[in-house]
């Protein structure tokens, strides 16, 4: 009986420390886009160590990444972007600073760099 119950309890405690996921940020939109920048936004979180944005322009395969935004951040600012092209971004949200538990990638917002 008293294996049982410290399996129960390792596994509840293992389960709080790795078992779970934040939510993505939610609400994502952009503003202030021209030529080479955009700022990208979403909601404000709690329960958040840092965020980490991955944009890329519209049928390209690599991502590029913005690291380690701060959790009380609600924009960013991506530059030294591609004039008059389309940019696809999102934005995951980072539950602990072990970096191994994050949440699943918002859902995707797109931008088009212009004037």
């Amino acid at each position: 009986m008293k294996k049982i119950i410290l399996l129960l309890i390792y596994c509840m405690l293992y389960y709080n420390s790795y078992g779970q996921q934040c939510d993505p940020p939610i609400n994502v939109f952009n503003s202030n886009i021209n030529y080479y920048t955009a700022d990208v936004n979403w909601n404000y979180q709690t329960n958040i160590n840092n965020y980490k944005i991955r944009y890329k322009l519209v049928g390209a395969t690599a991502w590029s990444y913005k690291n380690n935004i701060d959790s009380l951040a609600i924009t960013e600012n991506l530059n030294n972007l591609t004039p008059q092209n389309l940019y696809l971004w999102q934005i995951r949200s980072y539950c602990d600073a072990t970096g191994n538990n994050y949440s699943q990638w918002s859902i995707a917002d797109t931008f088009y760099t212009n004037t």
